[in-house]
């Protein structure tokens, strides 16, 4: 019974010593010092939501970007198919026109060629009909009479004679084979004809050969 209130009276006296209002006034001062190293302190969740959000803006750019990339991707194949389709086309059309082009050559000489034979039978005919002939007069009267209708033939198809005596010389008609001195002739002057020359428009045929004057 003695230490029992041996025991009681220690504890009042301690509690004598603890003033309640003190021991509120501490916690306040703990709490107030704590808020102010925390207002010191980046708020950490903030910050790593904005940087969520820069990650999650980044990736829709990029998204957006490569759309943007694979939409360019398909225009340009759209646009090599229908080049490479125009240069198919146009190559089939050329092979086609040089074709084309080769045939209609083949049928203008052919039809040249037979057009000229046609109209050179006749004359082959009136020398095959002198060539019947024995007597000398007839044959050389044939003769004359198919040398005189063959150049209207040649003009027909064309084909222009040239090379006369007193023309003058021009080295892109004539050749001349030899030069006489001759003082009733001009200088380069056609004095005789051994063989007359043809042209077809301005395409030369034959070049007549010719006896020039000279001095």
């Amino acid at each position: 019974m003695e230490k029992e209130k041996k025991e009681q009276k220690e504890q009042e006296k301690v509690s004598e010593k603890i003033d309640p209002n003190d021991l509120y006034a501490d916690a306040e001062a703990a709490d107030a010092e704590k808020d102010a190293q925390d207002d010191g302190k980046p708020d950490a969740e903030p910050a790593a939501k904005e940087k969520e959000r820069d990650v999650k803006r980044q990736n829709k750019a990029l998204r957006s970007e490569l759309e943007e990339t694979k939409k360019e991707l398909e225009d340009a194949k759209s646009k090599l198919s229908e080049q490479n389709d125009k240069y198919l086309r146009l190559a089939a059309e050329y092979d086609n026109y040089r074709r084309r082009s080769a045939k209609e050559r083949e049928g203008i000489y052919g039809d040249a060629y037979s057009d000229a034979m046609k109209k050179l039978l006749p004359t082959l005919d009136d020398l095959e009909r002198t060539g019947a002939y024995t007597d000398p007069e007839h044959i050389a009267d044939g003769v004359k009479q198919t040398l005189k209708r063959l150049p209207d033939v040649l003009s027909s198809m064309g084909i222009e004679q040239y090379g006369e005596a007193g023309e003058k010389f021009d080295p892109n008609l004539h050749s001349a084979v030899s030069m006489v001195s001759d003082s009733d002739r001009e200088d380069r002057e056609i004095v005789s004809v051994f063989q007359r020359g043809y042209r077809y428009g301005d395409r030369i045929l034959r070049f007549a050969v010719v006896t020039v004057a000279g001095k």
